[in-house]
């Protein structure tokens, strides 16, 4: 088994990151030991801290039958788990939804006014710019979220 991290203790992972943190490699003689080897780190492996995680998502890929037999493709999830299973793997509930609109938004504001160079010091509310709407836009989902 190799473990892959470049997190330690103490570090701070970035939105600007890949969310993938860290991977777990198995080896084996053939696909089926390294299938049952992932299967043995995953189902024992702690993971410390506040951090969500796909480990049971994965563990019910590896164990499917279909998976087991070597029968898949790249419609496997879609075609052989649950519906239930695949939407918690990405469902966000709606405050999560607002707050991932509102980053989105001030990391596009952000880039785009330390990108320009033409009146790069004047405040964008101050002009006829795009910027103001997505502030009011921005300030008013806070508003909901507060609320």
């Amino acid at each position: 088994m190799r473990y892959d991290s470049g997190v330690r203790s103490g570090t701070e992972v970035s939105i600007y990151y890949d969310p993938m943190i860290a991977k777990v490699i198995a080896y084996g003689r053939d696909r089926i030991e390294a299938t049952q080897l992932m299967i043995k780190a995953l189902s024992e492996l702690v993971i410390f801290g506040n951090l969500q995680t796909n480990q049971k998502f994965l563990i019910q890929v590896l164990t499917h039958p279909k998976f087991v037999q070597g029968q898949y493709n790249t419609h496997f999830i879609h075609n052989f788990l649950p519906k239930e299973v695949r939407e918690q793997c990405v469902a966000l509930d709606e405050k999560a939804q607002k707050e991932l609109c509102i980053a989105a938004l001030m990391f596009d504001w952000h880039y785009r006014t330390n990108k320009r160079e033409l009146f790069k010091f004047v405040t964008p509310g101050l002009r006829n710019v795009p910027y103001r709407y997505a502030l009011a836009f921005i300030c008013s989902l806070m508003h909901v979220l507060t609320t």
